[in-house]
């Protein structure tokens, strides 16, 4: 227990042991051109690139699925864009300015994100889902959720972890968190990992006309040959 205990200590204070933001200039809060050129990030340990994308541009209001082989560097790239991982070289714009000039919190203001393995707050199925937007009607969630392609009550209640809801009913809750955000807050850039994985072809038809009906940017991590063909373009991480 206490080599346990000491591993994860150390593993916390490597966590807070990073290169702090410390842009202060004001994210775009309408749908800019974001651009990724010749990023390279190589991960503690690695030899080789976790990622390396030479060119990368996407237009406001574009849907782009980012493909390419487990291990390329696809979910980092979307780490990156989020700013929790800084790029050794290269360089990550939003409408002409780069990423680490922004100021990272209102930045994150302008994303809503869905993670490849989403976490659930202890609480209720409505609580969770208005952490999108704080301050959403009852009606508003249960939109969401609809939307999201997820019939279960607001008032449910779900521990804190993974054990309450199935794994695709996690993701279709963080979807219709994202949704809130789109819909009700300042988000305009959608970064999807894997979201319609574990998912029927309907559901999965049904949550992508819905953020597509949003006319906000993508960008889509997955291996869902359905996706890929539903998005403007293809992107291949190698």
């Amino acid at each position: 227990d206490s080599t346990e205990g000491a591993t994860a200590t150390a593993e916390l204070l490597d966590l807070f042991d990073h290169p702090k933001h410390t842009g202060t200039l004001v994210a775009p809060t309408t749908p800019s051109t974001v651009r990724v050129a010749g990023l390279v990030l190589t991960h503690q340990g690695r030899t080789s690139p976790s990622l390396s994308v030479e060119d990368l541009e996407v237009q406001p209001g574009e849907f782009v699925a980012i493909v390419g082989p487990s291990g390329s560097g696809k979910s980092t790239l979307l780490d990156v864009l989020l700013g929790f991982e800084a790029a050794d070289q290269g360089d990550v714009q939003v409408g002409g300015t780069p990423i680490a000039d922004l100021d990272i919190v209102g930045w994150r203001e302008s994303i809503a994100w869905v993670p490849q393995t989403p976490h659930l707050t202890a609480g209720t199925i409505g609580q969770n889902v208005a952490m999108g937007f704080p301050g959403a009607s009852d009606e508003q969630l249960a939109a969401a959720l609809d939307s999201a392609g997820l019939d279960v009550p607001l008032d449910r209640v779900v521990r804190e972890g993974t054990v309450d809801l199935s794994a695709g009913e996690r993701r279709r809750l963080a979807i219709a968190k994202a949704l809130l955000r789109l819909k009700l807050g300042d988000a305009w850039l959608v970064l999807l990992d894997e979201p319609t994985a574990g998912l029927d072809a309907e559901r999965e038809a049904h949550v992508l006309a819905a953020f597509r009906a949003t006319g906000a940017t993508i960008m889509a991590v997955s291996h869902r040959p359905e996706l890929v063909a539903g998005a403007d373009r293809t992107v291949e991480v190698v």
